[in-house]
């Protein structure tokens, strides 16, 4: 089974699975225990929205394309944004087999400031409408480009509800 290829790459993609799992439920037992560890108090939290309140009453609808681990591709799809292929044929690479009929899987919709990955951070901020980013390195040899598509600040985002996000983070 060693000298097998095939069994060598499922083997492989098994063990993945098996560490990203493994990583899942560290993370999630390390959260646990830092929120036993941490007393953020009502009026910290307020103060935090205060000074964030523009950014989270900011919505973003940000369409993508996330390579895993090929820099190269990614690379290579920037480069045929900046030539003026629009973004929509270069995204659609991935998916060759796509129905016509479904949305777009690169297109992800409004994200609400607490869904924004960190590697966006800062750059989905100075990003105008229609705006493409550069390339956008994160942890694990992820890789992405993305359009913001719109933004809106959205007034009747308030305290009470994110309060529980605001003391998450």
């Amino acid at each position: 089974l060693e000298k097998n290829p095939e069994y060598r790459k499922k083997l492989h993609e098994a063990e993945a699975q098996l560490r990203a799992f493994q990583r899942q439920e560290l993370s999630a037992l390390f959260q646990r225990h830092m929120r036993s560890k941490v007393e953020v108090k009502d009026a910290e939290a307020q103060d935090f929205f205060e000074k964030n309140s523009k950014r989270i009453q900011t919505k973003f609808h940000v369409w993508q394309i996330f390579y895993r681990g090929k820099d190269s591709q990614i690379a290579e799809a920037l480069k045929d944004l900046k030539g003026g292929v629009p973004f929509e044929k270069v995204a659609s690479r991935q998916f060759p087999n796509l129905p016509k009929n479904i949305k777009a899987p690169w297109d992800l919709g409004y994200l609400h400031w607490s869904q924004i990955p960190p590697p966006w951070q800062g750059i989905i901020d100075r990003l105008e409408i229609g705006q493409v980013s550069d390339v956008i390195k994160g942890a694990n040899d992820r890789f992405w480009v993305i359009k913001l598509v719109n933004k809106e600040v959205d007034p009747k985002i308030t305290f009470v509800p994110e309060k529980e996000r605001i003391l998450e983070i």
